[in-house]
């Protein structure tokens, strides 16, 4: 945009001297005429004059039109680059924001997936070791029986 700012500005530049040349080319033709009226009648007419100065005042006017217009050209084409790059970069924020919320959402289901697989194995553990708890108090239980008849018995041998 900076480029397209200066070729703006150069175009209105040369576009300026351009009609600048011209208007100081006709100021010259009409002091010349204004000259060469003084020298045959005496004095230049005043509608020649101000015709003269009328014509001048439309050619400046013609410079600030010229000047208007271009500088227009660029401050609409300006805009609406700007809002071009607007929406490029507000579809790349979105971009960005879409793949961060895609990210976020991703880890929430790997951590959920992990626990679930977590809990499932957690679960078939406790029940194993539940299982196993069971079986070892069965067998606890019964040398200890075991154990308590036999040396029941063995008090009656000694008794007996």
């Amino acid at each position: 945009m900076a480029d397209a700012a200066d070729r703006a500005n150069m175009e209105i530049e040369l576009r300026t001297r351009e009609l600048e040349r011209a208007k100081e080319e006709k100021r010259k033709e009409f002091e010349e005429d204004e000259r060469r009226m003084k020298e045959d009648v005496g004095a230049a007419s005043t509608e020649l004059i101000e015709g003269n100065r009328k014509a001048l005042e439309d050619m400046d006017q013609l410079i600030r039109d010229e000047q208007q217009a271009t500088e227009s050209k660029r401050a609409a084409f300006e805009s609406e680059q700007r809002a071009f790059f607007d929406r490029q970069e507000a579809l790349r924020e979105q971009v960005i924001t879409d793949r961060r919320i895609s990210a976020v959402t991703n880890i929430r289901r790997i951590r959920k997936d992990t626990l679930s697989r977590i809990r499932a194995d957690e679960a078939e553990w406790q029940g194993e070791a539940s299982r196993w708890l069971y079986t070892a108090k069965r067998k606890v239980e019964l040398k200890a029986r075991e154990d308590a008849e036999a040396k029941a018995l063995k008090k009656k041998k000694r008794r007996g």
